[in-house]
C-alpha cells in the first residue's frame, strides 16, 4: 500500500498537470483579447505553475516530505481547478443563449 506522502505527491502532480492544461486551453482561446502586459502576466504564471510541478518532482526524489507549504500548493491548485471549471460551465452557458 502506497504512503499518504506519495498518494498526496500524485494528487498534487495531477492536479499541476490538469491545471496547466486547462491554463493553456484558457489563455489559448482568449489570447487575441488581452494586451501585451496580460500576455507576458499569463506567460508568468505559466511558468510559475511548470516550476511549482518541477519543484514538487524534486523534493519527492530528495525524499522531503510533503510539509505544509505542499497542503497550500494541494488546496490552492483545487481551487484553481474549480475556478476553470466553473468558468468553463458559464461560458458553455452563455453560449447556448441561457
Amino acid at each position: 500500500m502506497p504512503e499518504l506522502d506519495h498518494v498526496l505527491r500524485a494528487v498534487l502532480t495531477f492536479e499541476t498537470m490538469l491545471a496547466l492544461l486547462f491554463a493553456g486551453h484558457w489563455v489559448g482561446a482568449t489570447w487575441h483579447e488581452r494586451t501585451w502586459p496580460i500576455r507576458v502576466i499569463l506567460i508568468g504564471l505559466g511558468g510559475v505553475m511548470t516550476y511549482v510541478l518541477a519543484g514538487q518532482f524534486k523534493a519527492f526524489n530528495l525524499g522531503i516530505p510533503f510539509d505544509s507549504f505542499s497542503w497550500v500548493e494541494l488546496i490552492a491548485y483545487a481551487v484553481l481547478l474549480s475556478g476553470f471549471a466553473w468558468q468553463r460551465h458559464r461560458e458553455r452557458r452563455s453560449r447556448r443563449g441561457r
